[in-house]
């Protein structure tokens, strides 16, 4: 996300697409995945955040978030600095760019999907649309952790209601407090 300039140099013609899932959701997972050992990449930067963010003068709305070290705080800081650089960097550079919220993915799959193959100037395929409503809207049962056959609006649903409220409300006061786009605010506005 925070390669916009090096990408657009490499690709001039390239769309992008940015979808993004509910921070409560997103982050309840990613703090699974770490306390399995898992995400490495992520650990580490997260271990350098601090550190980053008190050389940049322009990052200082996160220092409050990061400073402390709280895995939490860390989580959130990271999560809203990453996309709103990758948001301010996109608009900033001129790049072609459609946002779509994950929840909204999920629960009309195939128009989203009708969407996106638009906005990339692609056409419609009856083999796509399939493909996205039987991964979309059909369970089925498999070990793999990242198996994408389930009922995704539900799935989506599911992971925001348990995600944990203290949490939940840290990132409702983050969108407060931090510089934040409409897109990523809206996901507090209720």
């Amino acid at each position: 996300n925070l390669n916009v300039a090096l990408l657009k140099a490499a690709f001039p013609a390239s769309r992008y697409v940015v979808i993004v899932r509910h921070p409560a959701a997103q982050l309840t997972s990613v703090r699974r995945w770490l306390e399995q050992g898992r995400l490495g990449e992520l650990r580490g930067a997260l271990q350098t955040l601090p550190a980053d963010i008190a050389s940049n003068a322009d990052l200082a709305p996160y220092r409050a978030w990061v400073k402390d070290g709280n895995p939490e705080d860390m989580l959130v800081g990271w999560w809203f600095l990453n996309y709103q650089v990758l948001l301010t960097d996109l608009r900033r550079l001129g790049v072609p760019f459609l946002f779509m919220r994950h929840e909204d993915l999920a629960a009309k799959p195939v128009a989203h999907a009708e969407a996106l193959l638009s906005f990339l100037g692609l056409p419609e395929s009856n083999s796509v649309a399939r493909y996205v409503a039987q991964s979309s809207e059909n369970e089925q049962k498999s070990q793999s952790p990242v198996d994408t056959f389930r009922k995704s609006a539900d799935h989506s649903r599911a992971t925001i209601r348990g995600a944990d409220r203290s949490f939940v409300e840290k990132l409702q006061r983050a969108a407060r407090e931090l510089p934040c786009d409409d897109e990523l605010r809206d996901y507090f506005k209720d």
